[in-house]
């Protein structure tokens, strides 16, 4: 199962965003998690 967190326009929540994203998909026994920002057109493996 993966996780996939899409940020349409990061600001200054966007870390905040990404811990509570860790911190819910943790509870489904996530072991990947994507995030995506289409701003940065990036994608971070955490």
């Amino acid at each position: 199962m993966k996780a996939i967190l899409v940020l349409i326009n990061p600001d200054e929540n966007e870390e905040f965003l990404i811990g509570y994203a860790l911190y819910f998909a943790s509870k489904f026994d996530t072991s990947q998690i994507t995030y995506i920002s289409f701003i940065e057109r990036t994608c971070h493996m955490a």
